[in-house]
């Protein structure tokens, strides 16, 4: 996409973990995408994260795996899983919705 000089990844790797108070200022004015894991415990944990740096982010939305499918036929769970569909089946999908905490 050609975005290396203006985007950033961020991991938080399980749905226990948090953003840290010190760490919510870098996301000042961001446009802000999580990709959370397509159980209960990730969506709550996506709107946790979301819900912390609401009010300092430009905008934070999420994108939902859930109704998409593997090249296998089955559901994609996380974003590692999303690597193994096909390009028509990505464009497809409704996968964007924006918080509001």
């Amino acid at each position: 996409e050609g975005r290396e000089a203006n985007a950033a990844a961020v991991a938080l790797l399980g749905a226990s973990a948090g953003i840290e108070p010190e760490a919510i200022p870098a996301f000042a004015g961001r446009r802000v995408r999580i990709v959370a894991h397509a159980d209960d415990a990730g969506q709550q944990a996506a709107q946790r994260w979301a819900t912390s740096i609401h009010r300092v982010a430009e905008s934070v939305d999420v994108v939902t795996l859930g109704t998409l499918r593997r090249r296998n036929g089955e559901p994609v769970k996380d974003l590692c899983d999303a690597f193994d569909i096909t390009a028509d089946a990505w464009e497809s999908a409704r996968i964007l919705h924006a918080l509001t905490p």
